[in-house]
């Protein structure tokens, strides 16, 4: 059963990174969509503050 199915996607996956290539990967793309947020986050708190 597996294996049919694994067939329909061999043909499309064209990167097969080491165990540290992809967990490298995890945490940049983390580190930048925090960064996204927190850049976000603080022009929010910026325009809420009374003046």
């Amino acid at each position: 059963m597996g294996g049919g199915s694994a067939g329909l996607v061999q043909g499309i996956i064209n990167d097969v990174p080491t165990v540290a290539e992809l967990i490298e990967r995890i945490v940049t793309e983390a580190r930048e969509l925090i960064a996204g947020w927190l850049a976000v986050v603080l022009r929010w708190a910026g325009r809420a503050r009374p003046r």
